[in-house]
């Protein structure tokens, strides 16, 4: 059930109080055929229908029970050819409930993945971006561009990841004069944690901005004279899966870097750090179980794994094998052009195949499979090449690409 979907006792309970309550009624308003079963109308398949189709079997099964024991001590003999049809009725109203929920469920969970990568990939485009600025403003004295700082960063995060909140701060502090500052990030047990701070600030669960944060998901600062009653004059949100994962609380900046530019500029870089820490914890806690290929990969394998064996929705992984260098190149052009949202790429290097080229066509099936496959033929008969030969994998057979890309079965 997708309302009361775990709420099953509910579910029954309710199903059961409203067939009670309508056969009750019809038994007192209509005593000589209480529930319609010599009518040319079957009224009872109404209230039946209704509660299947929302309930579906948690709702429909009790309130059959109920009218095929008002049809047992209502009747002299029991009436055997209505009953059936109600019940024939009420399992295609619930298959029907069942299929729907399980149509609206995948098409939620696909939705939901596409949002996150759509942030992610909102998140990493501004991040370009604001690198660029930066270098173009310090290209004299700066010689270390921003996405190189988040690249240090990034690699922290897979060695020691309490460190990388300093390191973090301190990127702010450089680059976007943060003078004084306090990270405050949320652990497994839900409560948000002082991870990094300047000397002079502490965190403040309470504070008046915070909880605004908090609630509005969005970032809060001092606009003109308003006296907000908070230590802080920003406090910014870390965004990840829709769920606020942490806070920056800004305590002092210059006047001239306060402004809604930096601050959009500090949120981003938050929010993709807090991605980052979120592909790292769950790279240490489940591991990269395909070690050739990239974590960035091995994530986006691991979300969509789950995906297709919670809700049925296969993805693809196609892997293309070159033995010529020229046909490798030329291949790997190709597909990096195709490439749509939400596919990936991925080049490993194996012993036993050489490099091997990995497409990740998340949500596709074998037709859609074949259809790309089809397409990036006819863009190589332009050239006059071929497809390098290719194997095509689903998520549920992750393990036999492990094994091929390390060079086991036919080559």
């Amino acid at each position: 059930m997708f309302r009361y979907r775990g709420f099953t006792f509910l579910a029954l309970y309710e199903s059961l109080a409203l067939a009670a309550l309508l056969i009750g009624l019809s038994f007192w308003l209509h005593g000589s055929d209480p529930l319609f079963v010599h009518s040319h109308l079957p009224l009872m398949l109404i209230p039946l229908a209704v509660v299947t189709l929302y309930f579906g079997y948690a709702g429909g099964l009790p309130f059959l029970a109920l009218l095929g024991a008002g049809m047992w001590y209502g009747y002299e003999t029991f009436a055997l050819k209505p009953f059936l049809v109600y019940a024939v009725m009420t399992l295609l109203m619930a298959e029907f409930h069942s299929y729907w929920q399980r149509r609206i469920e995948q098409l939620e969970s696909k939705g939901d993945y596409m949002r996150r990568k759509f942030s992610e990939m909102t998140s990493a485009f501004y991040m370009l971006k604001i690198s660029h600025d930066q270098l173009e403003k310090n290209y004299v004295i700066k010689p270390m561009s921003l996405r190189n700082a988040i690249g240090e960063i990034r690699n922290k995060l897979a060695q020691e990841p309490q460190e990388s909140f300093a390191q973090l701060l301190s990127l702010f502090e450089k680059n976007f004069s943060v003078q004084s500052a306090v990270i405050a990030w949320k652990e497994e047990d839900g409560a948000l944690h002082i991870k990094a701070a300047t000397q002079d600030l502490f965190f403040e669960r309470d504070d008046p901005m915070v909880q605004e944060a908090l609630e509005r998901k969005e970032p809060v600062y001092v606009s003109g004279d308003v006296d907000t009653g908070s230590r802080y004059i920003a406090v910014l949100p870390a965004l990840v899966e829709d769920e606020v994962k942490g806070l920056l609380c800004i305590g002092k900046m210059p006047f001239l870097s306060f402004n809604k530019d930096t601050l959009v500029s500090l949120t981003v870089l938050l929010e993709y750090f807090g991605f980052e820490l979120l592909r790292a914890r769950w790279l240490r806690r489940f591991g990269n179980r395909i070690e050739q290929v990239s974590s960035a990969m091995s994530f986006e394998f691991q979300r969509l794994e789950k995906i297709e064996k919670t809700y049925g929705l296969e993805s693809s992984v196609i892997a293309f094998n070159c033995q010529n260098d020229l046909s490798h190149t030329l291949l790997r052009q190709h597909i990096e052009k195709g490439l749509r949202a939400l596919d990936m790429m991925d080049v490993v290097e194996t012993k036993e195949r050489g490099k091997v080229i990995l497409v990740l066509l998340p949500f596709s099936g074998q037709a859609m499979v074949e259809g790309y496959l089809s397409r990036l033929k006819k863009r190589l008969e332009r050239e006059h090449e071929e497809v390098c030969p290719h194997v095509i994998f689903s998520m549920r057979w992750l393990p036999q690409l492990r094994q091929y890309l390390e060079g086991k079965g036919s080559r």
